[in-house]
């Protein structure tokens, strides 16, 4: 749990003072605006909230709407975390039972007949404090986290599963899905997910499979892909989407290696000095 704080946290904690107290003047925001409410978002790695006067004149007013999932993977982790703290982890049969059961949820909860009773559990404060605004979100997220998770854990079974034909059977039924809203999430989650699985563990990407091996600059890249864009779009109203495209993705690289090397790097070193020094 140590690694993935230092590998979260960071980062994100610099990145969010950076947009807000750096950058967002020159686009309308006033971060000292409910200041405690701040704080609070920023300790909690929710995204920062959409201030008075901030962007204005845009569709989405919101400087780093990408931060949003943060604070759901974090609590994915907490899940992971607690459930290995009870000895869950070790029964897999028991992570594929969770997994479906979310997966049905994920399914179950996109009819208005299922959602209209859950209106008043889903908007109580409480839950929102412990799910996030959007609790179906949050339940989605969760259910595609914990079928990854057992993915993993039962990798040694999937792995002779997973060939390219398969895999490409499977992309095309997650396509089909997708024109179904009730199904198109969990379809992706199995279907495109064994396709990912098999990209990621078995297909021969050649100079593409070392991408990250040794700078992972992903992590900065989301984290101020979004509001590179959107300083651009505020300031370029009717810039062009391929130019935009075209100048935002090699900063937000830019800025990816930038937060690695300065920031993610050293935490990642960090993690490692301290377990090696437990080990001694």
């Amino acid at each position: 749990m140590e690694r993935r704080i230092l590998r979260i946290y960071p980062a994100y904690l610099i990145a969010f003072l950076i947009l807000l107290f750096f950058i967002g003047p020159y686009v309308g925001i006033n971060a000292l605006y409910e200041l405690p409410r701040t704080i609070g978002d920023m300790l909690t790695l929710h995204e920062p909230r959409t201030y008075p006067g901030s962007l204005m004149g845009l569709h989405y007013r919101n400087i780093d709407g990408s931060m949003w999932t943060i604070s759901i993977e974090f609590r994915c982790y907490l899940i992971i975390a607690f459930l290995g703290s009870l000895g869950i982890l070790s029964k897999k049969r028991f992570i594929v039972v969770i997994a479906g059961l979310l997966l049905f949820a994920m399914i179950i909860t996109t009819f208005g007949i299922v959602q209209q009773p859950l209106v008043r559990v889903v908007n109580h404060p409480w839950v929102k404090t412990l799910v996030g605004e959007n609790p179906y979100r949050s339940l989605g997220l969760l259910a595609i986290f914990m079928t990854g998770s057992a993915s993993y854990l039962w990798r040694d079974k999937l792995l002779p599963l997973a060939t390219g034909q398969r895999a490409a059977a499977a992309a095309i039924i997650s396509v089909i899905l997708m024109f179904n809203h009730h199904i198109a999430e969990a379809g992706l989650t199995i279907f495109g997910g064994f396709s990912m699985f098999w990209v990621s563990f078995k297909a021969n990407l050649g100079p593409l499979g070392n991408v990250n091996n040794r700078w992972d600059i992903s992590y900065g890249t989301y984290l101020y892909g979004w509001p590179i864009a959107i300083i651009i779009v505020y300031y370029y109203r009717t810039i062009n989407p391929i130019i935009l495209a075209s100048i935002s993705l090699p900063v937000a690289l830019i800025a990816g290696a930038a937060s690695w090397f300065l920031i993610e790097r050293w935490t990642k070193d960090l993690f490692k000095s301290r377990s090696q020094s437990a080990q001694i």
